[in-house]
């Protein structure tokens, strides 16, 4: 079964609330946080994190679990002592999304100013021409898309 969450993520997190938040993960994803430049992107990672959390404990039938990450040796992570149950994150924008299942989620904040055509060797002649369709939204074409052909 497939279960997803997603979280506008727009709003300022004060301090203490930042901090409180940080209490609640692994020290190495705390530190790998800390490496991040850029503070939307600390944000969304830890966002990330909490919601995967918050959606395991709520779909477990152990309320009460503790959930660490581990990673397997192709680094893909994994729960120590929940089995079965996979998931996915995906972050664009001010959006955070998780997806508990063996299939994946991605979601893309539809950038209108950004310059498509230096993607165009990326698309075959007729992806090309979806994209350009005039009866569609040019930007939403591509990305929609370009989401497609990541996913295949």
């Amino acid at each position: 079964m497939l279960h997803t969450w997603i979280i506008n993520i727009s709003g300022d997190i004060r301090p203490d609330k930042w901090q409180s938040l940080l209490d609640h993960i692994e020290v190495d994803r705390r530190n790998s946080i800390d490496k991040f430049r850029f503070v939307d992107d600390k944000k969304s990672s830890l966002i990330a994190r909490l919601l995967v959390k918050a959606m395991i404990n709520e779909l477990h039938p152990n309320k009460n679990l503790e959930v660490s990450y581990f990673k397997n040796y192709y680094g893909k992570p994994y729960f120590k002592g929940v089995s079965g149950i996979y998931f996915n994150v995906s972050h664009s924008g001010d959006y955070v999304c998780c997806a508990i299942s063996d299939s994946g989620i991605d979601v893309e904040e539809i950038n209108t100013s950004m310059e498509i055509d230096a993607f165009k060797n990326f698309f075959s002649e007729d992806e090309w021409e979806q994209v350009l369709d005039e009866k569609k939204d040019s930007h939403e074409s591509f990305f929609h898309l370009g989401l497609l052909k990541r996913v295949i």
